[in-house]
């Protein structure tokens, strides 16, 4: 919750504090961190990371429409680079530009357990953005991922060049 509170610079209210540990009990079920639409950002993404390092009871997560943006993805994909549990990572519309999903992708070729990735962009804030430099990165992953069955990159901005490279990416 501090965390959280950083991320969004507002005072930490004993109150809230509650509510959402009550949220976080009724949001970590079935195995699935369900953090979504939470405002959260870099430093929750570092808290995260540390209750995950040697946490292999979850095998999905939801960090869908927060602000984790480009340092906290790239946090994300060091937490998942070697992570032998987390199976399916949910980051669609977290305002990570190309550098940061370029970095998210190029970490995660080691890794050998994710079988789910949605980075789209939904409706409204906090969009994500490929680019075709990010689609390079993401078939260089596809080229060393082989258990991968869905991949969510719609609305990222991927262009004709961008598909392209992710099709030599599926193709190798």
């Amino acid at each position: 919750y501090q965390a959280k509170c950083a991320d969004l610079d507002i005072m930490h209210i004993k109150d809230q504090e509650q509510r959402f540990f009550n949220f976080c009990s009724k949001s970590f079920t079935n195995r699935t961190i369900g953090l979504n639409e939470n405002g959260l950002g870099v430093e929750s993404m570092q808290v995260l990371s540390k209750i995950l390092k040697n946490n292999f009871n979850f095998f999905r997560l939801n960090l869908s429409k927060n602000n984790i943006g480009e340092e906290g993805v790239v946090q994300l994909a060091s937490l998942l680079k070697g992570h032998q549990s987390i199976v399916a990572v949910d980051i669609s519309s977290n305002d990570i530009a190309v550098e940061g999903l370029s970095k998210f992708f190029y970490k995660l070729k080691e890794n050998v357990t994710l079988v789910s990735i949605n980075v789209c962009s939904l409706e409204g804030l906090h969009r994500n953005r490929l680019g075709s430099r990010g689609a390079e990165a993401v078939s260089e992953f596809l080229k060393y991922n082989r258990v991968l069955t869905h991949l969510n990159i719609g609305d990222t901005g991927i262009a004709k060049e961008g598909l392209e490279y992710i099709i030599q990416g599926i193709a190798h």
